[in-house]
This record gives C-alpha cells, sequence and structure tokens, in this order.
C-alpha cells in the first residue's frame, strides 16, 4: 500500500482524545480558532476549525492561512468520550472510520469541508472533534475543542481484580539528535503478569504547575518492522508476550523522526517536567473488565542534544508521533482485513 493511501486512512489523531465530561444536551457545533504563523508551511498553518449540524449531514471544517494542498493531510477524529470516528482526505480523496469514502469540497483554496451523516452520531450523549493538518516533512498543527483532557488521570484509577498482577521490570528511553531536522527514539520496556489476556501501555507527563498529558492507550499484540512514511523511519514497533499469556512482555520501539527543531528546547523543558511515568494496565478479560496495572515513574536527564532515562525528551512530541505512526498502520490492517 502506498504512502498517500496509508495516511488516508482514519484513527491517526487518537493519540489526542481525551474523556470530555461535558453534560447537558449535545452541542454538535463546534468553533475553533488558532493564531496564524505558528508553523513554518502555511497549507498545514490551521486558523480556524468548526462543525456544522443539520438532521441529515454534519460538515467538518477547516481553514489554513495558505492553501489547502493534496500533498498534506487534514484530518479530523471526532469522539463520544467512548466512541471514535476518523475523517481524513489528502491527495483529492476523503476517507472515513465508518465509511469508505466521504464527500468533501474545498472552498477559496484555503477551507476544506468533509460531509458525513449525521445519523452515525444520533445516539452520541457527547460530542468533541479535533483536528490536525501534517506534511510529508511531518510537521503539523493542531486544535481541539475538548476542554477537560487534564481531568483523566489513569494512575490514579482503581483497579477492578486486584487478583490480577502486574510489575513494570526495566525502562529505558532515549531521544537524540542524530542529523538537522532528525531526530533517533528507542524505547524499551519489560514486565511481568501472572497470566492474562493482554496488556496495554499509556505514557503520561506530569508537569510542575500540576497539570499532566497523557498519550492514548496502546494495546498489544503490535509487531511492525521497517515502515517509513510522513517522513518517520520505524524499524522496529513491538508491544507482545515473550512467554505464554503476557507472563513475560516487552515494548520496544526504534525510529528516526523528523522534528520542527525551533519548537525544541530541551533544557528549558528540564524546569517544566516532573516526571513521565509509563502505565501498564493487564487485562484478564478481551473485553477489558477486569484489570490491575502499574506504575512506573522517570525522571528525565536533560541535555542539549536530547534527553534520556537509563535503570528519558518529553514523550509530548516524540512517542505521540510514533504513536501517531503506528495507529495509522493499524488502521490500515484493520480495513486490508
Amino acid at each position: 500500500m502506498n504512502v498517500k493511501k496509508r495516511i488516508a486512512l482514519i484513527g491517526v489523531l487518537v493519540i489526542f482524545i481525551f474523556i470530555s465530561l461535558m453534560t447537558g444536551a449535545v452541542n454538535f457545533d463546534k468553533y475553533l480558532e488558532d493564531k496564524e504563523n505558528d508553523v513554518t508551511n502555511p497549507d498545514i498553518d490551521i486558523i480556524e476549525a468548526w462543525s456544522d449540524f443539520n438532521k441529515d449531514y454534519i460538515l467538518f471544517n477547516v481553514k489554513v492561512l495558505g492553501k489547502i494542498n493534496n500533498n498534506c493531510t487534514y484530518t479530523f477524529t471526532v469522539t463520544n468520550g467512548k466512541e471514535e470516528v476518523g475523517l481524513t482526505y489528502t491527495n483529492k480523496k476523503a476517507f472515513c472510520s465508518l465509511e469508505n469514502t466521504v464527500e468533501y469540497e474545498i472552498k477559496d483554496n484555503n477551507t476544506l469541508t468533509l460531509k458525513i451523516p449525521s445519523n452515525l452520531f444520533k445516539s452520541w450523549k457527547k460530542f468533541d472533534f479535533n483536528v490536525m493538518a501534517t506534511d510529508k516533512r511531518g510537521e503539523w498543527d493542531y486544535m481541539s475543542s475538548f476542554k477537560d483532557m487534564m481531568l483523566d488521570d489513569p494512575a490514579q484509577k482503581e483497579p477492578t481484580d486486584k487478583n490480577i498482577k502486574i510489575k513494570i521490570t526495566y525502562v529505558k528511553y532515549e531521544i537524540k539528535r542524530v542529523e538537522k531536522g532528525k531526530w533517533y527514539a528507542r524505547y524499551l520496556i519489560k514486565g511481568i503478569t501472572n497470566g492474562v489476556d493482554h496488556v496495554s501501555l499509556n505514557f503520561v507527563t506530569y508537569y510542575n504547575n500540576g497539570s499532566f498529558k497523557k498519550e492514548k492507550w496502546i494495546r498489544g499484540p503490535i509487531t511492525i518492522y521497517n515502515e517509513s512514511f510522513l517522513g518517520t523511519e520505524i524499524n522496529v514497533f513491538y508491544f507482545n508476550s515473550t512467554k505464554r499469556n503476557w507472563k513475560e512482555w516487552k515494548f520496544e520501539v526504534e525510529a528516526k523522526y523528523p522534528v520542527n527543531e525551533s519548537k525544541f528546547k530541551w533544557t528549558n523543558q528540564k524546569k517544566e517536567i516532573k516526571k513521565y511515568s509509563i502505565i501498564a494496565r493487564a487485562y484478564r478479560d478481551a473485553g477489558e473488565k477486569y484489570w490491575s496495572q502499574a506504575v512506573y515513574d522517570t525522571k528525565p536527564v536533560f541535555t542539549k542534544e536530547g534527553v534520556y532515562y537509563i535503570p528519558k525528551k518529553s514523550p509530548d512530541f516524540s512517542l505521540s508521533l510514533l504513536i501517531f505512526c503506528y495507529l495509522l498502520l493499524q488502521s490500515i490492517k484493520k480495513l486490508k482485513a
């Protein structure tokens, strides 16, 4: 499957999905705006995004400072806190995670509209979306309607089955500059359980101001080798049991990825970040009703060239992009199945 097709297939923004706590009547009309020139490529510089609802359709609109570029990718991820729907446009084609195609229109060269039947959301009690624009270099711009995304710390959740035993036994990570505009990332995490159906991982950055940022849960098993797209070269993305029933397991990532280096000021982030935690959650059942978890806290070591933790950059972007790439591949595999 070619690069453009990979990019177009949906589900790519779930890294940024957080549970919305909004209550009351469902508001399907959302409006977002962003400042201009916060990225270098005007064709992905999002300045407005909004949704319009009527009884037959919901329209998702994004306006950029430059023009809608067929060599770029524009993606909406819509959620009710539990379900997600992905909409993606690239290379004169639009895709939806629930439909093979979706109608689109480009107005004034700078505004993209994606049209999807509103009955897909008829049972939803909540509604939010985020939007991302990405170019081939890996530079991106992003906006979200989520207001309460810092209210759900997975490390504080109470296990539903304390008979499940899980432990993280080893953590090592390193992110460093290998060439201008290109960074290298390697993660190695190992653990043990007393035998479960599967394990999922999350990564949470805690800041000194009391806030935190979590990632999308990554559910094993995953095995990806030697994939390359969006400027990212993935040598390995492996998360699987190494001893029957996840009694021993391993998460390993090794990749190079593009970076807008003006956004990376490692020594400044040292003052902002309190800790970086890995959360491993073991599930006894495939439906994920019964689980317990382990939390492994790390204190990243910052240098001028990157960050590390040995037995740590902040995962804010580097691991997010790698998970972003992994989710693209997972979407492709599901659609091919």
